[in-house]
């Protein structure tokens, strides 16, 4: 419901806006921070209209519920453009001076601002603030009551004037000191992030050290292992007997010439084969029978410790077969060793 309506073509018209409306504010029970806020608000309202040319301010009131809405809305008489309308619904604020004037202030002091535009193409700027369980309190004739009580009203003397400008005065360096607080605390925060973050820089670059150490180092053990692995393989060739290595898993991983030409394979065939694939290519070369044989075999896995040996006839003639575990550190198994001679 509308209570207050005013054309803002002059200085006087925006201070007996700013007049009413606080009146208004202050027979619905508003407390002194919410009725400076709303004075303020529609001073600098009135002040961004007289900058654009002038315009109407309209003050209204309604209820939501238990809750009390005081509406303020202002509209320009200048026809605005798409560029200028985004800029003004923007809430980036260009600096900390400018949150403290025009539109800009009333976002900080006012609950709600809505920017669009009028029928008539200019700039309409709604606003509200609302005091909670007020509602049911008010009087049927509420709207006559502040009709009548501007009615009677006349303008703000000076000293009220003054008043009420350092009043508005108080509560804008109250919002700068507001400001400066979350901008300290900010900074605190900043700074504690900062050191954070130059911690977490020294520890990594000590990880990086640490990481490039044992990359050296790793380094290092690969090319000793490799150049073993050489050793092991120009020595393999050299022996004059079959051998053939088998990892853990009982998967071949090694074998020489002379076990190839022995048993008339070749590497290819013999390289990762398992270990019920090698009991077939022997017991092959085997005079036992086959229940002899898997008895036999069988005691690999139960004595995974033991040496282990059977003879074999290969078309050079008989051959000795003997498989030997490699013991790790811990004493577990961890290959064995087959040769064949």
């Amino acid at each position: 419901m509308e209570i207050y309506r005013t054309d803002v073509q002059a200085v006087e018209n925006i201070l007996e806006a700013r007049d009413r409306i606080r009146v208004m504010c202050e027979e619905l029970g508003f407390d002194t921070a919410s009725r400076l806020k709303v004075a303020t608000s529609i001073f600098e309202l009135g002040r961004w209209l007289l900058e654009r040319g002038g315009g109407e301010v309209v003050a209204g009131l309604r209820t939501e519920g238990d809750n009390l809405v005081i509406e303020i809305e202002g509209t320009d008489v200048t026809t605005t453009t798409e560029e200028e309308l985004d800029e003004l619904t923007s809430d980036s604020l260009s600096t900390a001076g400018s949150s403290l004037r025009g539109i800009q202030a009333m976002r900080r002091l006012m609950d709600t601002v809505e920017i669009d535009q009028s029928e008539s193409g200019g700039v309409r700027v709604r606003s509200t603030k609302t005091r909670t369980g007020t509602s049911r309190k008010l009087a049927k004739n509420l709207v006559g009551f502040f009709q009548e009580k501007f009615r009677a009203r006349t303008a703000p003397s000076m000293y009220e004037d003054m008043r009420l400008q350092n009043a508005n005065l108080a509560q804008s360096l109250s919002l700068v000191e507001e400001k400066a607080d979350e901008l300290e605390l900010k900074n605190k925060q900043l700074n504690n992030l900062r050191q954070e973050l130059e911690q977490s820089n020294e520890e990594l670059q000590d990880k990086t050290a640490e990481l490039q150490q044992a990359l050296l180092s790793l380094g290092d053990r690969a090319a000793e292992i490799s150049a073993q692995n050489r050793r092991f393989s120009a020595v393999l060739e050299q022996i004059s007997e079959g051998v053939l290595v088998t990892d853990r898993a009982g998967i071949v991983v090694e074998v020489n010439d002379y076990f190839l030409q022995m048993f008339g394979l070749k590497r290819e065939q013999v390289i990762d084969m398992n270990m019920d694939q090698l009991s077939q290519v022997l017991q092959g070369f085997s005079s036992l029978s086959a229940t002899e044989w898997s008895k036999r075999w069988s005691r690999l896995a139960s004595r995974p410790d033991a040496a282990w040996t059977v003879e074999l006839t290969t078309g050079e003639g008989p051959v000795s077969c003997r498989a030997t575990p490699v013991a790790g550190g811990d004493k577990s198994s961890l290959s064995r060793v087959w040769t064949f001679s």
